[in-house]
């Protein structure tokens, strides 16, 4: 993936921040789904069906939207 001829601590370096750019977007996915939900009044099937491509998936979206409110602080 481009670090193979990187050294031990660069490789390292770079794994450190792929984990963090990745919790960031993570949280930043949660809150999105808190305000498509309390913002604009989606139902957990169509959130569930537009970020996860499985409608089914609405218990998914419900521990995106819990772990969103953490975030913001309710």
């Amino acid at each position: 993936m481009g670090l193979k001829g990187a050294s031990p601590e660069s490789a390292l370096h770079a794994a450190v921040c792929t984990a963090q750019l990745g919790g960031l977007l993570e949280r930043r996915s949660a809150v999105q789904v808190v305000l498509l939900r309390d913002t604009h009044g989606l139902s957990w099937r169509r959130i569930a069906a537009a970020i996860l491509g499985d409608p089914d998936k609405q218990s998914s979206v419900r521990r995106m939207y819990d772990s969103g409110r953490r975030h913001l602080g309710h």
